[in-house]
């Protein structure tokens, strides 16, 4: 009963993270404070740029607040937001990382409750491929599958960056995901915690979010697939554009 108590309080932090898929601005700003840097610096490594924050951008709800106030809005409906940020050619998708995030934190939970076991670091991966995925071009069409400008931490923009790692580890001191870990175990990448990657009852997503695995994958191959950005299947890693080409049935969708 104490461990349902625990899954029940973690999950209703993670929806209250974002309500009706609208980011708020104060969340979207505080991501980037912690997440933006000036990754070519002359200090000879990344440094981070707190005021990146001062550039981020709702073209949806400026226009539909421009609407508003000239009465010509057609709908009463809550417009979600669509927090953004761009960095020359491209531009990173605060909301949409945000929102992916919390997609995968719930199919966490429901996981966690079937009894899957996964580890940190696991974990952690796949919330940083949300982020990942989350980048568009100058049109704010996004790109297909991961973005390339990627040094295993950082989303390179030219001289600036967004950390994967920083902006994960936010979303997780915010809704404390850590209590669901033994708390007599150390917290490195070891410690096996309820997984996010593992019910073959499951029903897949239709979008990036991770969808599940069958049982017959063992827990200690997962490093060695990689996820089809299309259709959400797990492929060896030298099959992926392979699959993405013969097999995956969603890349002409």
């Amino acid at each position: 009963m104490e461990e349902q108590n625990l899954y029940m309080q973690e999950r209703e932090k993670i929806i209250n993270l974002v309500q009706n898929n609208s980011v708020n601005r104060s969340l979207a700003e505080e991501i980037i404070k912690k997440s933006a840097y000036w990754y070519k610096h002359p200090s000879g490594h990344p440094v981070h740029a707190p005021n990146h924050f001062k550039r981020i951008d709702d073209p949806v709800g400026t226009k539909y607040a421009m609407l508003a106030a000239l009465g010509k809005n057609e709908t009463s409906k809550l417009i979600p937001s669509d927090w953004r940020i761009q960095f020359g050619s491209n531009i990173f998708l605060i909301s949409k990382a945000i929102l992916r995030c919390q997609s995968s934190l719930l199919k966490f939970i429901d996981n966690a409750e079937a009894g899957k076991l996964a580890t940190l670091a696991e974990l952690k991966q796949e919330l940083k491929i949300q982020v990942r995925q989350s980048v568009a071009n100058y049109s704010g069409d996004e790109y297909e599958g991961y973005y390339s400008g990627f040094d295993g931490n950082h989303l390179i923009f030219g001289t600036q960056s967004i950390s994967t790692e920083d902006f994960v580890n936010f979303i997780l001191s915010k809704i404390n995901i850590h209590r669901i870990f033994n708390p007599t175990a150390s917290t490195s990448s070891t410690i096996k915690i309820k997984s996010i990657s593992s019910l073959s009852s499951q029903k897949k997503t239709p979008i990036k979010p991770t969808s599940s695995l069958s049982p017959s994958i063992k827990t200690h191959s997962l490093s060695k697939l990689v996820e089809c950005p299309y259709c959400g299947s797990k492929v060896k890693r030298t099959k992926l554009a392979s699959h993405k080409v013969n097999k995956c049935v969603k890349r002409r969708r």
